[in-house]
């Protein structure tokens, strides 16, 4: 326990300094990301944050910024201690190496920036947000209490891969926020996750399902919203979907891709909405932004690390993913960038997915053809 400068404003929620946890779990996290590409889907980068204080006992920060550009996925982490000597290396400094965030009006303007490294990757991204945040029902998995919001928006700025600097004028995407208990190889006990976010003229649409089945019982998502540009907001509280896969997904080896889906949402007043998605890029691997159980673990008072994958080579993949090893399910959790349709309305979006991690999960859909 320590006095920080927050311990100056009047908004303690237990009877302990600001920077102590009220849950003593060491997995606690209070964690941030973003993801956000182009219309023609040749770049999408995605990014985060987060701190994980009770880690190792003095707490962990760490981050990555990765790009994914015409097939080849550029990944860039890094990882710190946290300190309780100033605000030099405690929680209020979210810098971790050369990658730090700015909040610059909180809920409306964020920056990410990655400055000059060794990875040869590089920038500076300003998030200017489109509609309000939107707070999830929370899935209360027993032993992971998490609360997490996002908000859809444009990215602005430049980034810099090798020789190549790419400008991000008014990038579509979102940014998310969670806090809570995220305990290890929760995401391995997953039977199906997506999670839309879509772009439209006058709306952005926003939804997650999540199916854990855990100690016999089925905890269910189904939880997100239309946000409209004249502020509206229509929640939307079920959901039926199809997925076409590029390969049988009980085979040994299944890389469980899909090239085409397509979901039948209820809003909160009967109206459904139909939404169809085509896959218009190679997916993203959310292993490269650290989403393989490497989140929070101490690795020294200061790491930098990277490295590129070019997705192009037929191997590159299966490489990766190491078949049968009980970490394949790493290379599971991805982002796909899609062509959308919303009752006839064209739009452009992303789909983080997660299929079982399991050998042999055969996929059921909810929605017929």
């Amino acid at each position: 326990m320590a006095l920080t400068k927050f311990d100056d404003y009047f908004i303690h929620q237990t009877g302990d300094t600001i920077d102590t946890v009220a849950d003593i779990s060491e997995h606690f996290m209070d964690r941030c990301w973003f993801g956000c590409h182009g219309q023609d889907g040749r770049t999408y980068i995605a990014a985060g944050l987060g701190t994980y204080p009770n880690a190792s006992g003095h707490g962990i920060i760490d981050g990555s910024f990765c790009v994914i550009r015409d097939g080849v996925q550029h990944n860039f982490r890094a990882s710190r201690h946290i300190s309780h000597d100033g605000d030099e290396t405690d929680r209020s400094n979210s810098t971790v190496g050369p990658l730090s965030i700015e909040i610059i009006e909180p809920m409306k303007r964020q920056r990410f920036s990655l400055g000059e490294n060794a990875h040869g990757l590089s920038g500076s991204i300003e998030f200017t947000a489109r509609a309000a945040p939107f707070l999830y029902n929370k899935l209360d998995v027993p032993g992971h209490p998490v609360t997490h919001f996002t908000q859809m928006g444009y990215f602005d700025g430049s980034i810099r891969i090798g020789g190549e600097t790419i400008e991000l004028n008014h990038y579509v995407g979102v940014r998310d926020r969670s806090w809570g208990v995220r305990g290890k190889g929760l995401m391995r006990q997953v039977e199906a996750y997506f999670w839309i976010m879509g772009h439209f003229d006058n709306c952005s649409l926003n939804f997650t399902f999540f199916h854990v089945p855990v100690a016999g019982n089925d905890f269910l998502l189904a939880d997100g919203a239309i946000m409209h540009d004249d502020g509206r907001e229509t929640r939307l509280v079920k959901a039926r979907h199809r997925f076409h896969f590029d390969e049988d997904t009980t085979a040994p080896g299944s890389t469980r891709l899909w090239s085409r889906a397509k979901w039948e949402f209820t809003d909160e007043h009967g109206k459904i909405w139909t939404l169809e998605a085509k896959g218009i890029q190679m997916p993203f691997y959310s292993a490269g932004n650290g989403y393989d159980d490497r989140h929070g673990l101490d690795r020294g008072p200061l790491l930098v690390e990277g490295e590129s994958w070019d997705f192009n080579q037929p191997d590159t993949l299966k490489s990766l993913r190491r078949s049968g090893d009980d970490d394949r399910w790493h290379f599971d959790i991805h982002d796909r960038l899609a062509e959308l349709t919303l009752n006839g309305v064209k739009g452009v979006g992303l789909v983080n997915n997660v299929c079982g991690s399991r050998e042999g999960w055969a996929y059921v859909p909810t929605l017929a053809d």
